[in-house]
């Protein structure tokens, strides 16, 4: 008879073949993913891919993050997907869990995924996240227990973006577009590019224009808890450009 390896996290590769083309007919078929931004994903050595939960009820995004590498990528990869207890307490889906790859969210066990040079998916809203109701879909929610950003500088990262308060998916797009663009394109150090893009955003040369091409929806954004438009046309308003900050030394924060 023939052998293959299960590795020490419980993946077995022929289970995981088969979940593949099965899940496939939901990937395709019917949420018929599109994916923008594929050639970020490294395509060897371990890294960190950080999400939000889309709601809904059940983790499937979990899934399509997984699914999107293995088959949009130049090199399809395996994301081992982490997740809390829940799913290492269900009768039956504790195994199958394991099985097609994801991995329980230990740090220990997290840390030496990455040692090994996988790909790690984390959303670190937790069930929380999944469990959202519909109207609050796609919201980020309150993170969970933390920790990726402490992972992250584990593994060699120096500093990380953040932010000060949530900000809307067009403004976020714009504002870590413009900013990697600056780093790549003029070779500056990340506070420098930080700094050029802040500026651009005051003077109102990061508009809802160039971020239209993604089917960027009009901006409306909720300042504080009531829906308002932005003041000033664009994203000058400091809504948009004042909470990103360069987090250095990433476990503090």
């Amino acid at each position: 008879m023939a052998t293959y390896d299960i590795d020490a996290f419980g993946l077995d590769p022929v289970i995981a073949e088969m979940a593949w083309h099965i899940l496939n007919m939901l990937y395709y078929d019917y949420f018929r993913v599109e994916v923008e931004g594929i050639e970020n994903v490294p395509m060897d050595g371990g890294a960190v891919l950080v999400a939000n939960h889309g709601g809904a009820a059940l983790p499937y995004d979990g899934a399509m993050l997984s699914l999107a590498v293995m088959n949009e990528a130049a090199v399809p990869r395996r994301v081992r997907v982490i997740g809390t207890e829940i799913f290492n307490m269900l009768p039956g889906v504790s195994h199958m869990y394991r099985k097609v790859g994801a991995a329980y969210a230990a740090r220990d066990d997290a840390r030496e995924l990455l040692r090994r040079e996988h790909l790690l998916g984390v959303f670190p809203e937790g069930e929380r996240g999944f469990m959202k109701p519909v109207w609050e879909a796609y919201r980020v929610g309150r993170l969970g227990r933390g920790g990726f950003a402490a992972l992250a500088e584990d593994n060699g990262v120096r500093s990380a973006l953040g932010t000060l308060w949530p900000v809307n998916d067009q403004g976020s797009a714009a504002f870590i577009h413009d900013f990697y663009k600056n780093v790549v394109d003029t070779s500056n150090s990340r506070e420098t590019a930080l700094n050029a893009t802040q500026l651009r955003f005051i003077q109102n040369k990061v508009t809802a224009v160039e971020t239209s091409q993604r089917g960027a929806a009009p901006l409306v954004e909720t300042i504080g808890h009531q829906s308002a438009t932005p003041p000033l046309p664009g994203f000058s308003h400091p809504y948009y450009w004042a909470p990103f900050v360069l987090l250095e030394g990433v476990r503090g924060h």
